[in-house]
């Protein structure tokens, strides 16, 4: 019985610190404080502040506190300075955060109009190597201006993520260069989501799916996609297919899909093989998707051997018989640069493959090429879009019937242009 009561006792003053202890010292004693999923949240030293909730996200104001960020894959933060990573440029360089397509990152991460410079990654077997390798469905990046110094991966591969399902606002991606094999872009390799007001400045080159911002744009079923007010304007290599310089392949999914961009351009010289297009290489609906391509422009010359074209090398809708019609829409567009082919080539468009007696459609409206370009030899005109001279871009009465608002601009005198 004395046993009984001196155990007793015993628990009744454990019990008791214990609640003595968490109002007048709290949790910190330990370092530790619970996150909003019951885990536990990361030691205090690793972060220069915040809570890690969206409301009151992580503080990142050196290299190694954005390194930690891969041990915290659910939680938000937010850049408080500028960050140099060239401290883990040396062997393979950085490590990409979340590198497993299992384990993506799922949280927020707002550059916050900071500077991230010195990335180096030198992985060319590897897959998912960017900043970022994989974010999910549910993950947002914004505001980060991001300095490449080189990447070289294999599958996957771009500036700031490497497999896209979340969505990207309002960041930049400039530097040297970007190489890989397949799916291969400035900004992402892969985007699966909307990527508004973003831009890429560095050259990119692969295998297939290359493009200045973004290798493939995949739609998903039942649900719309777009890129909107986003740029490239590095110079693009594809030394097989699907090479835009923009986009190197945009493929809606089925049933409810729809792949948009609009307000957007590329600059930069496209070179490939086949499927080769100053803005797209290759525009696909599959059964029952859409496409759409409105209010945007190619600059870039763009050189290739077969479905090349100065905005999209080739259109196609899906080849099976279904129920709904598959659509791709090439509305409001134009393409300045000189495109040389041998085969399926065009100035606006290379070639469209629509499967009509399918019910397919495809539609190229409001759409221009500059003939100006060529100044010797034959013309591409294979009778899609419709080839002008300088001054007829130059004229607002070309334009009269497009939307040149939300970015657009045209003086006197001078091509309308997005800024």
């Amino acid at each position: 019985m004395r046993l009984f009561k001196s155990v007793m006792m015993l628990l009744t003053l454990v019990l008791l610190s214990g609640w003595i202890w968490t109002p007048l010292f709290g949790d910190d004693w330990n370092r530790v404080q619970a996150a909003d999923d019951g885990a536990f949240a990361p030691l205090s030293s690793d972060f220069a502040g915040g809570s890690g909730t969206e409301e009151d996200p992580y503080i990142i104001e050196t290299a190694e506190q954005l390194n930690k960020v891969r041990d915290y894959l659910d939680a938000h933060f937010k850049l408080g300075a500028d960050i140099n990573l060239s401290t883990y440029s040396s062997g393979e360089g950085w490590l990409p955060i979340a590198t497993v397509y299992s384990s993506p990152f799922t949280g927020t991460f707002d550059g916050n109009g900071y500077q991230i410079t010195g990335l180096k990654i030198n992985r060319e077997d590897e897959n998912y190597q960017s900043l970022f390798g994989v974010t999910s469905e549910t993950a947002v990046i914004r505001n980060v201006h991001l300095e490449v110094v080189e990447i070289k991966g294999y599958d996957y591969i771009g500036g700031l993520v490497g497999y896209s399902y979340g969505i990207i606002e309002n960041s930049t991606v400039t530097g040297t260069l970007i190489r890989g094999e397949m799916k291969v872009g400035g900004l992402a390799g892969i985007v699966r989501n909307d990527v508004i007001g973003s831009s890429a400045h560095i050259e990119v080159v692969g295998e297939r799916e290359v493009g200045g911002l973004a290798g493939l744009f995949r739609g998903s079923t039942g649900k719309k996609i777009t890129i909107r007010d986003s740029f490239a304007t590095g110079d693009v290599t594809g030394i097989n297919n699907l090479v835009g310089g923009l986009v190197g392949i945009i493929s809606s999914g089925n049933i409810g899909s729809v792949n948009e961009i609009t307000n957007s351009y590329a600059t930069g010289e496209v070179n490939g093989d086949q499927l080769v297009g100053g803005f797209v290489g290759k525009a696909e609906a599959l059964p029952s998707g859409v496409v759409r391509i409105k209010n945007s422009y190619a600059k870039g010359n763009v050189n290739g051997k077969q479905y090349v074209g100065g905005l999209i090398g080739f259109n196609v809708t899906n080849g099976y018989d279904s129920p709904i019609s598959s659509v791709i829409e090439v509305e409001h567009c134009y393409a300045t640069g000189k495109v040389t082919g041998h085969s399926e080539t065009g100035g606006l468009v290379g070639a469209n493959n629509e499967y009509e007696e399918r019910g397919n459609i495809i539609e190229v409206t409001g759409s221009y090429w500059l003939a100006d370009s060529y100044t010797d030899g034959e013309l591409p005109d294979n009778g899609i879009g419709i080839p002008v001279e300088e001054a007829d871009l130059r004229d607002p009465e070309t334009f009269k019937d497009w939307d040149l608002t939300e970015g657009w601009y045209q003086y006197d005198g001078h091509r309308p242009f997005l800024q």
